[in-house]
């Protein structure tokens, strides 16, 4: 008959006491692995909240690239506007910003503010309103595309065109800002599709240098 062990646990034939249940527990090396192992698992975990950063911030700093191109590139479309009508008979010229005055002018009277404002101010705003839709434009391009790669003149003739039929060919006739393009006369359309061709490519230019500092 076999002796049993206080803690109920018999006693092997030879004498020699049965593994305790510490005994059997992981080895010290096989802790360490272990240790190791959660401590991977805890860092790969708070990686997650810092990579989302990341990718935010660098999606924010595409979107803030992108306004400052489109605002910028606003400036030589509107050079190029003046100087296609400067080469014009006189008695062909339109104003050079008839479209983003005409536009401003009518959500003002939508608005019912029109008689509030002033000549200057409501020319100050039809400005303000001229540069801010670029510099929106720009931000939507600058959070779809990134790397200073993708920029090319290419692209940015695709996305003067797109901007221009989106805008001149879409939305604003569609909610009675403007008319058509075909309802409109087609040497000025042809002038605003050179425009945002400008527009276009100074806007990938502009952020294909901002990135390629950036990556320097």
């Amino acid at each position: 008959m076999t002796a049993t062990e206080p803690d109920g646990v018999e006693s092997e034939g030879n004498g020699q006491a049965a593994p305790s249940a510490y005994s059997l527990t992981a080895s010290p090396q096989t802790e360490a692995r272990e240790g190791t192992a959660g401590g991977e698992r805890s860092s790969s975990g708070a990686a997650g909240p810092a990579v989302t950063g990341e990718v935010e911030r660098s999606l924010a700093g595409q979107i803030v690239r992108g306004m400052a191109a489109g605002c910028a590139a606003t400036a030589p479309m509107t050079v190029a506007l003046y100087a296609v009508e400067a080469m014009l008979p006189r008695e062909d010229r339109l104003p050079s910003l008839k479209e983003p005055a005409l536009i401003s002018r009518r959500v003002f009277a939508a608005a019912d503010v029109r008689d509030d404002i002033t000549r200057d101010q409501e020319e100050a705003l039809i400005w303000l309103g001229h540069f801010a839709y670029g510099a929106t434009c720009g931000a939507i391009y600058g959070a779809a595309v990134d790397g200073p790669k993708r920029h090319s003149l290419v692209s940015g003739a695709v996305l003067g065109l797109t901007v221009w039929g989106l805008s001149y060919a879409g939305w604003l006739p569609a909610v009675g800002l403007l008319r058509f393009p075909t309802k409109r006369p087609a040497d000025r359309s042809a002038e605003l599709i050179l425009s945002h061709l400008v527009w276009g490519v100074g806007t990938v230019l502009a952020l294909k240098m901002m990135e390629s500092k950036r990556s320097d």
